[in-house]
């Protein structure tokens, strides 16, 4: 497709985490801004339910492409997941191939890690169904490269009795030094103009001077 990628805004390179970012000095806007962004998100969502569900429903929207949206609202599912848990059965069937998204993989896992004693039989079942789904990647490259791709995703779920037969059954097969998962270091270009020109409006659009106190 000529357009894929436009809107893939790559900021997991700079912040591999959104929990742990932060302002330094000298940053740009392409950095600043999503930590803004960020901290009003979760200070709404904290605050006021109502409003906060129906800003998580537009970020998952077609209003809001950039994958930023999408990794915030992740976020607030770990950080408030008893106020929001049923946005994870929503996301994972809006993104069927979300296991083979990089840009969302610390945030996911963060879910995954955090809260998966608590998930229902429909996303426990969702999981699995995805985690069995092996890219083409690793599938065409053997066994052991298609069980590393299994182990990533199944290294933060071990502990659940409904993954761990699973989780022991690919180690095996992909034998991992330390019995840590490496993080996908995949990307795409990331397009710093449009992605701030887009966040900025987003801003103004509920703040007259979102920078001020920044």
């Amino acid at each position: 497709m000529i357009f894929e990628g436009l809107y893939s805004d790559n900021l997991h390179i700079w912040f591999k985490s959104l929990v742990e970012a932060k302002i330094e000095y000298g940053d740009g806007a392409d950095k600043i801004l999503p930590i803004i962004l960020r901290d009003l998100l979760l200070a709404k969502c904290e605050a006021n339910r109502s409003e906060g569900k129906k800003i998580l429903n537009d970020f998952l929207s077609n209003k809001y492409l950039f994958t930023i949206f999408r990794r915030l609202v992740l976020l607030c599912i770990d950080k408030y997941w008893n106020y929001y848990a049923d946005f994870l059965d929503k996301f994972l069937k809006l993104i069927p191939s979300i296991l083979d998204e990089p840009e969302l993989e610390i945030e996911l896992q963060d879910i995954f890690r955090h809260h998966n004693k608590e998930f229902n039989d429909c996303i426990k079942s969702m999981i699995k169904e995805y985690i069995n789904d092996v890219p083409l990647f690793y599938t065409a490259r053997g066994e052991k490269d298609s069980a590393y791709w299994k182990y990533i995703w199944l290294s933060p779920l071990r502990d659940n009795p409904d993954f761990s037969p699973l989780y022991e059954k690919v180690k095996k097969i992909y034998n991992p030094q330390d019995d840590r998962p490496l993080l996908n270091p995949d990307g795409l270009l990331f397009k710093e103009v449009l992605l701030d020109q887009y966040l900025l409006s987003l801003l103004k659009k509920y703040y007259k001077n979102p920078l001020a106190n920044w």
